[in-house]
């Protein structure tokens, strides 16, 4: 796995937002979001987003479809999510650098 930093111009196109400048560099791929719990709210909004913007092959553990259901192992159910995606989109905030 390949995992590079893609820093966003401070104006890359008008009219553009950071979500659609890193969705524009990526190819479709099956994506795994990482977050902190802290930021449950804004990590369901980037979901949400990504499958407006035609993103539908995700995999963010609160998900009630295709996150972690009740019962299951979670850093089984993580693994596996890192083992099949392609790309990690990381909701760096304070929280997250905190989070072991």
């Amino acid at each position: 796995m390949t995992v590079s930093t893609v820093q966003m111009p401070e104006s890359c196109w008008p009219g553009t937002d950071w979500v659609s400048f890193i969705v524009a560099r990526l190819v479709m791929a099956r994506i795994s979001l990482s977050h902190s719990s802290e930021n449950n709210a804004e990590a369901l909004a980037l979901r949400d987003r990504l499958v407006g913007e035609g993103w539908d092959d995700l995999f963010l553990d609160l998900d009630p479809q295709r996150g972690i259901v009740a019962g299951e192992r979670w850093e089984r159910a993580s693994n596996e999510a890192a083992f099949r995606c392609e790309a990690v989109l990381s909701l760096v905030s304070r929280a997250w650098l905190r989070s072991p």
